[in-house]
């Protein structure tokens, strides 16, 4: 693949939206600012999105495929989470909107990680999307959270967020060491991730993540480190898989 920053802005935008309404819903009380930054995050990405398309001003068309294609599916359920969570917003925050805002960003990540699951990249075909992307929205969700908490509130998503960058880590880490034992395609992916600077600069900015939220300090910085760590890793994940046409002259 290549480093398609439309679909990079897309995907780490959606998921940062989704990922913190999701938080929001669960908490279950009032937050107009955190709304905003879900719809503007949302909003943004489906923006960005269009830049993928040969004809943005008629990004409508690739609703077309519903029922038989997955990118159709994820277009139209974050299409309506951003309705959802801009619904929540004007409503001050609450409402039973954002609980179905939230219901939806999830089914859009789950559907967002069959869409970027080819058979023809066997390195991502196997689900490493679904549980990158999902670990990805909980994390930017998590970090993003204590911006609308307040004292111990805020400490005890300190938890989540190490569980959740914990985990993004490992699946970071295991899918190229797992991807060494497949067929001569998935070592090429295992290989060019290993070989990737994005690749190392994601791990390493969820490790300097790590140290910030063990330490419990500098929520700023865990922010953007968050933040950061998530953008490498997708570019590696677009630019650096290696897809079966490669092997016999990119025909198409």
């Amino acid at each position: 693949m290549t480093a398609e920053w439309p679909l990079i802005l897309f995907t780490v935008l959606t998921q940062l939206a989704a990922g913190l309404a999701v938080f929001l819903a669960l908490r279950g009380r009032a937050s107009r600012p955190g709304w905003l930054l879900v719809f503007a995050a949302g909003a943004l990405g489906l923006i960005a999105s269009m830049f993928h398309l040969g004809q943005p001003w008629r990004a409508a068309s690739a609703l077309g495929g519903l029922g038989t294609s997955w990118l159709s599916a994820e277009g139209l359920l974050f299409g309506v989470f951003v309705l959802l969570a801009a619904i929540t917003w004007l409503r001050g925050g609450n409402g039973i909107s954002g609980a179905g805002a939230a219901l939806v960003g999830a089914l859009g990540l789950a559907v967002q990680g069959m869409t970027y699951s080819p058979e023809s990249m066997p390195f991502v075909a196997g689900g490493l999307p679904l549980f990158l992307f999902i670990l990805s929205a909980l994390t930017l969700g998590a970090v993003c959270l204590p911006l609308f908490e307040k004292g111990e509130a805020a400490q005890n998503f300190g938890g989540i967020l190490r569980i959740c960058l914990w985990m993004l880590l490992a699946v970071l880490a295991a899918a190229p060491l797992m991807g060494l034992e497949g067929s001569a395609v998935m070592r090429a992916s295992a290989l060019a991730w290993l070989h990737s600077a994005w690749y190392w600069a994601g791990i390493l900015a969820i490790a300097a993540t790590l140290a910030l939220a063990h330490s419990d300090r500098m929520r700023c910085a865990q922010m953007a480190l968050a933040l950061v760590s998530v953008l490498c890793a997708r570019v590696a994940f677009f630019a650096d898989t290696v897809n079966t046409a490669a092997w016999i002259g990119l025909p198409y």
